[in-house]
């Protein structure tokens, strides 16, 4: 089966490891806390998982989903990406699921239109 590298372990990614996993493919998660963080998600996961930097898991994946809030997408390893089907799960939400975020900036242009510049923007 193939690999899937997540960059962030939040809710979504850590769902979607599980249903990889459960499917047969092994996973290497990553967060920007670092692979110690995710000791206790990766037991759980069991053997077809492991943790990673994410630049590691970028490497890793046959497959990548980047599932961050959109701020963090600076810290997405593109070079790393380079040639690799990348999925994009983030969102504009930060941790609390509450207020819109985006780097430097107070007002917010409308859905979609502040997701697709925050991915041009950091591609």
């Amino acid at each position: 089966m193939s690999t899937i590298g997540l960059i962030g372990a939040g809710k979504i990614g850590s769902g979607l490891a599980r249903m990889a996993i459960g499917a047969g493919h092994h996973v290497v998660l990553s967060n920007s806390r670092g692979p110690e963080s995710l000791a206790d998600l990766v037991a759980g996961l069991g053997e077809r998982a492991r943790a990673a930097t994410p630049a590691q898991a970028a490497l890793a994946g046959d497959l990548i989903v980047v599932s961050l809030p959109l701020y963090a997408l600076q810290d997405v390893p593109a070079a790393e990406l380079a040639g690799k089907v990348v999925i994009d799960t983030s969102n504009s939400f930060s941790r609390r699921w509450l207020t819109p975020r985006l780097p430097g900036k107070s007002r917010h242009p409308p859905w979609p239109a502040r997701h697709s510049l925050c991915v041009a923007r950091y591609r």
